[in-house]
């Protein structure tokens, strides 16, 4: 079974290759679909053809126009339906996977949703097009946020930490183009995908708020609520802790970060840099006969 590749399915049903063949006597080939990534095409010719085509046209006497090539190869890795689908296009595009040849991929809420995924890619590229500041040719917008928070990661700086550096730099650079907030530049990485997700935990450790115990209030082991316990000030009756209770939004006492493996894995076999490594094992030879991986066995 085949992606059909008419204007009619749009890459987004599977066929066999007689239906397809059927289908594009009847409707033609889909246009924009020029690189055929999900038919066996080399995701590399993908990459540099896309790069050719989202690169914007810098004119000599635009100082706030900047080129980071590093930043553009790495949306052309996750964005690589958008090769087919120029940002600036008036017609919605059609519903296809980023998926690379071969390789089943479960992709997150943003690569389901094709207008979803083009409005990140529009906004990614534009902030990896600006230059920091007038002139600047080290940074670009995006290059900033990300090595920025990079350092953060490393150094296990807190939010409120990253906000004030963040209001620092503003008050000390003007005319840059720094996030408004640490909440927006949180906001646009996680336009890049690879987020994890938070899963409530009981504070003894007894059990995970998730599946079928995920609407539970207290732990099934020790019974201790799910909830922090709000301060009561002196004076407060009941009724006015219960209004409190319910205006405020309840946190969690205890919260795991999940980060799931198959879109890591995926994202390995998606980049041009590291989708070699991932595939060496299957692809290349042994030639001197020594032992070096399992594939080198006999069974």
């Amino acid at each position: 079974m085949l992606k059909c590749p008419c204007q009619r399915c749009s890459l987004a049903k599977f066929k066999s290759r007689v239906d397809i063949e059927g289908d594009l006597m009847l409707h033609g080939f889909l246009s924009t679909y020029t690189n055929w990534y999900l038919h066996g095409e080399d995701l590399e010719d993908t990459r540099q053809a896309f790069s050719l085509d989202h690169q914007p046209n810098v004119n000599q006497s635009d100082s706030s126009t900047f080129i980071d090539s590093s930043t553009f190869n790495l949306l052309a890795d996750i964005f690589p339906s958008m090769k087919s689908h120029p940002p600036n296009i008036d017609s919605d595009p059609p519903n296809i996977d980023s998926d690379p040849p071969n390789i089943k991929m479960e992709s997150d809420d943003l690569h389901e949703d094709p207008l979803k995924e083009k409005k990140a890619f529009d906004e990614l590229l534009s902030d990896c097009s600006q230059a920091l500041y007038e002139g600047c040719q080290s940074f670009s917008k995006l290059t900033f946020m990300l090595k920025l928070y990079h350092i953060k990661c490393l150094s296990r700086i807190s939010g409120n930490g990253m906000s004030m550096i963040i209001n620092l730099l503003k008050e000390a650079f003007e005319h840059a183009r720094f996030p408004d907030s640490f909440s927006d530049m949180k906001k646009t990485i996680r336009k890049l995908g690879l987020t994890y997700l938070t899963i409530h935990v009981c504070p003894n450790d007894c059990m995970l708020y998730w599946g079928e115990d995920s609407s539970r209030e207290k732990c099934k082991v020790c019974e201790n609520s799910r909830w922090k316990a709000s301060r009561i000030k002196e004076g407060d009756t009941m009724e006015k802790t219960k209004k409190k209770k319910k205006k405020k939004k309840q946190q969690a006492a205890k919260i795991l970060r999940y980060f799931p493996l198959k879109p890591r894995l995926q994202r390995l076999f998606m980049s041009s840099k590291t989708a070699q490594h991932m595939r060496w094992h299957a692809e290349s030879e042994n030639k001197d006969g020594k032992l070096r991986h399992p594939r080198d066995g006999m069974s």
